[in-house]
């Protein structure tokens, strides 16, 4: 979900060539120091918290 926020947020280059289609990013630009940051930075949205959500707990 982190790679699918980055590519919607326009912080990750990525194409599909037709919708429904896998995304293509370049390797290259998995490397880049700004991408690896964001990233590891913790700097993603919260969980939505629905109302018909169910918490689930594994052991």
């Amino acid at each position: 979900m982190t790679v699918l926020r980055m590519i919607r947020a326009g912080h990750l280059p990525a194409e599909q060539y037709f919708k429904g289609t896998p995304w293509v990013i370049r390797g290259e630009d998995l490397v880049r120091s700004d991408i690896q940051h964001y990233a590891n930075s913790g700097m993603r949205r919260p969980l939505s918290q629905g109302q018909d959500q169910q918490p689930m707990f594994f052991q």
